[in-house]
């Protein structure tokens, strides 16, 4: 009671001012009365279960008795999630994700850690799936077999050479020029542009173009003409220059149409007028060169047509007179001779050994024609260049009747290689034709031909024979190429194409070069290598 009395004193001595009710007063007796049993029982080494939950007094007493205490109560409670995994899920999650990166984010945290991390290293973000777009380059040349996943873009480059047969799809150079006439089939490859003439429509009305005009001229001339001939009977159509090389007066009966200029003495009895072109007047020399490509050969009622494809074999050292053509005929032919020059080669005409003067018409829109000692010429002339000039002998002496050819003529209804290099080359890339190729000093020459261009090849040049899928690989080659390697004969694919030339039953081949395309003149029988 002196404990309790000494409390009791303390209480309400220190606090006077405080009011305690009944209940607090003797929640205050029933814990110091505690508080004096739980030092009576550690003085003997023994707790019982009433023991204070607390190792040592509280500051300040509680209302009420606390739970038992923990076997092993922790000081304080941790203060962040461990840096490692725990080996067994913990009762909470974390307050972090886990350091180490799972296959994908979760929303929240895990209660089990993942077994392993799904990449090596952590990504500074989660990857999307799938990816968005397409690896970023396309590869320099093509796989071998398809790629997982596609390119960005096609594969950069061609392949090197087209192939020997057509193709599925479209090849990867078109060829040089447009075709000088339309194929049975498709070709294996575009044209640059359209082909300018003849269509399928055109080759069908080939008869409507297949007529000779019926103009009363002397002369027409694509380009220049040079004439000292006294007399003219008929008008004079000139597309270039005309030009009196004499001091003789040169009188013209017609009308004289010139392009552009005239010089020289002339009487013009039938006037004078200077022109554009020789359409101005009506004049199509496109008709012209038509016809030189299409008329063959022919007799209709004693009206002869006569078709050259040179001018080099004249009978008169190399010159053209009557008997050529009309075997004892007469100079005054009337228009019933045509003689056409399918060819670039100068054409020279005079008379007969005999004296015949010239009496045939001559078509010749590809070349130069000369008219030289041939007292005149009965019909009329219609070139590319004419002329009367021949050494110091100026023609003078000449007459220009301009009896033009009156009678039919026939034409093979499909145009023929061009002679002239504007109307395009059929001899591109790719042609089907028997051909022959000159890759160095070496020449290369299908299974079938025969005879080779003569202005092919070179004085030290060799012929090889080639087998006949050498023959087709080869016609894909273009010029300035790599020729294909002949095995056979030793001879590496390392040799540049330099010309090609395409052969057909009607001429001695078009040949093609860096130069351009033009038609060979003569053909010779080559010696091959063995």
């Amino acid at each position: 009671m002196k404990n309790f009395y000494s409390i009791f004193f303390f209480v309400t001595a220190s606090l006077a001012p405080v009011v305690y009710s009944k209940d607090t007063i003797n929640d205050i007796f029933v814990n110091e009365r505690r508080f004096l049993l739980y030092n009576s029982r550690s003085l003997e080494g023994k707790c019982l279960s009433t023991c204070a939950p607390t190792r040592t007094p509280t500051e300040r007493p509680v209302t009420v008795p606390t739970k038992a205490p923990t076997k092993n109560p922790t000081e304080e409670p941790t203060g962040l999630p461990s840096r490692a995994p725990s080996n067994k899920p913990s009762v909470n999650p974390t307050g972090y994700p886990t350091n180490e990166p799972t296959q994908s984010p979760t929303k929240a945290p895990t209660n089990d850690p993942t077994s392993r991390p799904s990449t090596a290293d952590p990504t500074k973000s989660p990857t999307e799936l799938p990816t968005n777009k397409p690896t970023n380059k396309p590869t320099n040349k093509p796989t071998n077999k398809p790629t997982n996943k596609p390119t960005n873009k096609p594969s950069n480059k061609p392949t090197n050479k087209p192939t020997n047969k057509p193709s599925n799809k479209p090849t990867n150079k078109p060829t040089n020029k447009p075709t000088n006439k339309p194929t049975n089939k498709p070709t294996n490859k575009p044209t640059n542009k359209p082909t300018n003439r003849p269509t399928m429509e055109e080759i069908a009305d080939a008869a409507s173009q297949c007529v000779w005009p019926k103009e009363k001229y002397s002369a027409i001339t694509k380009g220049d003409m040079t004439s000292a001939a006294h007399n003219v009977y008929q008008n004079i159509a000139v597309g270039g220059k005309l030009t009196n090389p004499s001091n003789a007066h040169v009188a013209i009966n017609g009308k004289v149409y010139y392009g552009k200029s005239w010089n020289g003495k002339f009487n013009f009895n039938g006037g004078i007028k200077k022109i554009n072109g020789l359409e101005d007047i009506d004049i199509d020399f496109a008709h012209y060169e038509w016809l030189a490509r299409n008329m063959k050969s022919s007799d209709i009622n004693g009206k002869k047509v006569i078709v050259k494809t040179t001018g080099k074999d004249g009978s008169q050292n190399g010159c053209y007179d009557l008997y050529d053509f009309r075997q004892f005929g007469q100079g005054y032919d009337n228009g019933n001779t045509l003689v056409v020059f399918n060819t670039k080669d100068p054409i020279c005409l005079t008379k007969t050994k005999d004296g015949r003067q010239f009496g045939p018409s001559v078509l010749a829109p590809f070349s130069k024609v000369t008219l030289t000692n041939a007292g005149f010429i009965d019909g009329v002339v219609i070139a590319k260049e004419f002329t009367t000039v021949r050494g110091s002998n100026l023609g003078t002496n000449l007459q220009l009747h301009g009896k033009t050819f009156n009678g039919e003529i026939e034409c093979i209804g499909e145009t023929l290689p061009s002679t002239d290099q504007e109307q395009g080359c059929n001899c591109e890339t790719g042609n089907d034709s028997d051909q022959s190729w000159r890759c160095g000093n070496k020449v290369y020459v299908c299974p079938n031909v025969d005879k080779v261009c003569s202005s092919q090849g070179r004085k030290k040049s060799k012929y090889y024979s080639l087998t006949q899928d050498q023959c087709n690989e080869m016609k894909s080659v273009g010029i300035k190429e790599n020729c294909i390697p002949l095995p056979q004969y030793g001879i590496k694919g390392d040799l540049e194409l330099q010309s090609r030339v395409c052969y057909s039953s009607n001429s001695n081949g078009m040949k093609v070069d860096k130069d351009g395309c033009d038609v060979c003149e003569d053909s010779i029988s080559p010696k091959f290598q063995k």
